[in-house]
């Protein structure tokens, strides 16, 4: 089974000569990443989560959910507000906490400055053995959480002032 997701919503496909079947109707879906056995995807419309890709419900979550990262024991959440949120199934459905305050960074102004709806989203997610949550924003680069603070992640590109030249 392949899940994938468009611009229209999530579809599933059984194998490789059947047609593509809806499966949802979710708005724009910006990821899809599979959770053990199921698949989660953030969409336009919210967090959806489907046991099989073919049923997908959603998840009381952030209303703005751009990235997801699934492992065996964490899911985490990138939303268009510069949040990292980890999520974990609860009593009642599924608790989102924040992983450190990466809005706060010290570049924050420098990101709502640059990115157009004045709020920088996190477009991916990954984790490094050493180095913890890395965060990619867009604008504003990579980002690094250890366990206690967000830092900037290498160097990233540096773009250096080109004098300005009289035609």
């Amino acid at each position: 089974m392949l899940v994938c997701g468009t611009h229209r919503g999530l579809y599933r496909l059984d194998g490789p000569h059947d047609d593509p079947t809806r499966t949802a109707e979710c708005g724009r879906v910006h990821e899809v990443a599979p959770s053990g056995d199921a698949r989660l995807a953030a969409t336009a419309d919210g967090l959806f989560r489907s046991p099989d890709g073919e049923d997908w419900r959603p998840l009381d979550g952030p209303d703005d959910p751009v990235s997801v990262l699934a492992g065996p024991e964490t899911v985490l959440v990138g939303t268009g507000d510069a949040d990292v949120l980890r999520a974990r199934p609860a009593t009642d459905g599924w608790r989102f906490d924040p992983v450190g305050d990466l809005g706060a960074h010290p570049h924050g102004d420098r990101w709502r400055d640059r990115a157009p709806s004045g709020a920088p989203s996190v477009r991916t997610l990954a984790v490094h053995p050493d180095d913890g949550v890395l965060a990619g924003l867009e604008p504003g680069g990579v980002y690094a959480f250890g366990g206690d603070f967000w830092r900037r992640y290498g160097g990233g590109p540096r773009r250096r002032p080109r004098p300005a030249r009289a035609r």
